[in-house]
């Protein structure tokens, strides 16, 4: 179609089945509409290259636009608009680029081997994304720009909706600013059901957060490598013989609200080199869960923003633990490894909220290692309260050494 000069509307005529083959591409001039009125079952069908252009506007007005109904389909959204329910889990693989433009989407759905590549321009989901819906297939969401916005009321799914094995991959590696309303990740009565969730670059904030894993056999992951995502607190429920895990890779993770139960009872919360970096934002959150090593490195922990971090599991990791902002809490004499060094920056504390003495590596204020002693607010009233103590064992950085302060 090349440019439209006028509105133009496409509507069910009286002969069943009734179907609208799409393909090649759209050209539709600024202010002009395209309308599609078909209610059959697919109404729309693109099993080859279709291309939107133009400025105006693609209207999926009654009916889906269906993806790979009969064969392999593609839908490339350059610019203008489109307004449509999409479907890329009918049949067959089928692939949605946007690169531009602005979709309005009712409801996203990709599955049996689909991907979704949203590279830029703006995404409003007013209804439910679901990656992995169908049996045993996969669905693939990879973000590198642009905005997503979803309207309140409605799920962002990672792995499964009612089915079997579904699995769903979210992956933002773009400087991108996503809106999500509801996270769930492995979950909604799919049994073995997989999610898995990667950020490394942009921002990624959901309203609520109210299933991790929740399904009998589900696994469900989140890999946090850069970027900031922004949660409320994890849920705990758990489906029968289901995993969840976190790995911290260098992103930062911030909260929504304040919670005394803020994260546990994950089956792991993994920390690389690149650290797991909390950002508190003011609020007061408390972390029970395990930090831990990823394997075959030194994990290390960052604390910034105002607000207070408190720790009340025994953690392993063995890096470094860097208050860079606010407070960081222990509750007991095990909360910190003997392999971690403690830094605390100026304008920081370390409330030690137990009787007892924490023996740890060593002790770094305002980026300077301090002698072996016993440290408590008796002799570093200004870094450090509460009625606990440090126990350091080294006065020397060991050789090669480095770490990173926000």
């Amino acid at each position: 179609m090349s440019q439209a000069q006028k509105n133009l509307t496409v509507q069910q005529v009286a002969v069943s089945p009734w179907q609208v083959i799409l393909s090649g591409t759209f050209n539709i001039a600024e202010g002009l509409t395209l309308t599609l009125k078909c209610s059959a079952s697919p109404a729309y069908k693109v099993d080859s290259p279709l291309t939107l252009t133009g400025n105006g506007t693609t209207d999926v007005a009654v009916g889906t636009l269906n993806l790979g109904v009969s064969g392999n389909g593609t839908l490339n959204l350059n610019s203008g608009t489109l307004k449509a329910p999409l479907n890329l889990a009918y049949t067959h693989a089928s692939v949605f680029n946007q690169s531009g433009g602005t979709s309005v989407l009712s409801s996203l759905d990709i599955a049996r081997g689909s991907v979704c590549n949203f590279q830029g321009g703006t995404m409003n989901l007013g209804g439910d994304l679901r990656l992995g819906k169908n049996d045993n297939t996969t669905g693939r969401m990879t973000v590198t720009g642009g905005t997503i916005n979803q309207t309140a009321g409605f799920y962002f799914r990672v792995g499964s909706l009612n089915t079997s094995g579904g699995s769903g991959t979210y992956v933002q590696t773009g400087d991108s600013v996503v809106n999500a309303n509801d996270l769930r990740i492995a979950t909604d009565a799919g049994n073995g059901s997989v999610g898995n969730f990667t950020i490394s670059n942009g921002t990624f904030s959901a309203s609520s957060f109210s299933s991790f894993a929740s399904w009998t056999s589900a696994t469900g992951h989140i890999w946090l490598a850069g970027g900031t995502v922004t949660l409320p607190a994890f849920p705990t429920t758990r489906g029968s013989g289901a995993s969840a895990d976190i790995t911290f890779d260098g992103g930062t993770l911030k909260p929504r609200a304040a919670s005394t139960t803020y994260m546990q009872g994950l089956n792991h919360a993994y920390v690389t080199t690149n650290g797991a970096v909390f950002d508190t934002a003011g609020y007061d959150i408390t972390v029970a869960q395990i930090l831990e090593d990823y394997s075959g490195q030194t994990g290390k922990l960052v604390k910034v923003g105002a607000g207070t971090l408190t720790l009340s599991a025994t953690n392993t990791y063995s890096g470094a633990t860097i208050i860079s902002n606010g407070t960081v809490k222990t509750t007991h004499a095990l909360c910190l490894s003997t392999n971690t060094s403690v830094w605390i920056c100026s304008g920081a504390t370390n409330n030690l909220s137990f009787t007892g003495t924490n023996t740890i590596y060593a002790l770094y204020l305002d980026g300077q290692i301090q002698p072996v002693s016993v440290y408590g607010s008796n002799n570093l009233p200004t870094k450090i309260s509460g009625a606990g103590c440090l126990r350091t064992l080294w006065t020397e950085m060991p050789g090669g050494t480095t770490f990173l302060i926000h």
